[in-house]
């Protein structure tokens, strides 16, 4: 597995599970009641 960006490793330490990869990117996620919370990394190159 690759080393994940210092974000989404934050984000796994107060409890996001990493998620299949979307669009090639890392992905971790976390299940409310209501609501399906998804970090990926991603990096805007054209703003």
């Amino acid at each position: 597995m690759s080393d994940l960006c210092p974000t989404l490793a934050s984000l796994i330490e107060i409890g996001f599970e990493r998620r299949k990869p979307r669009i090639g990117m890392e992905t971790v996620g976390f299940k409310f009641n209501v609501l399906d919370l998804v970090a990926s990394s991603g990096i805007n190159r054209y703003f």
